[in-house]
């Protein structure tokens, strides 16, 4: 479905929340994924996925209510409720650095802040 111009960037409070929340706790949150493409193509999002520096056992101490979907990639579902009563749910996911060393080709590890300060 195509929104008119004024609707396509919209980026509903609730997800900036999740952002914002995370913040507040000393960690960092992107809105990233399908949900930007949609937006930049003026789709209606059908769902919103946030990437943190924040590991996901922090996310689960961060926020109240979550469920952990896919701890073993460091993702979790954040359930929030928006001003209306509505609940939104927005995948969370721990950044991964590839290792390029490693025989799987799967193989990733879990980005944080400790990797920025060996540079």
């Amino acid at each position: 479905m195509q929104l008119p111009a004024t609707e396509a960037l919209a980026i509903p409070d609730v997800a900036r929340e999740v952002c914002r929340i995370l913040d507040r706790a000393g960690k960092k949150g992107w809105i990233v994924g399908g949900c930007v493409r949609d937006l930049l193509m003026g789709r209606a999002v059908s769902d919103w996925d946030i990437a943190t520096n924040a590991l996901p056992e922090e996310v689960v101490k961060i926020f109240r209510h979550v469920i952990p979907t896919g701890l073993q990639h460091g993702t979790v579902t954040v359930l929030l409720p928006d001003a209306l009563g509505k609940r939104w749910s927005f995948e969370v996911t721990t950044l991964r650095v590839r290792d390029r060393h490693r025989t799987r080709s799967r193989a990733s590890r879990f980005y944080s802040e400790r990797h920025c300060d060996r540079s």
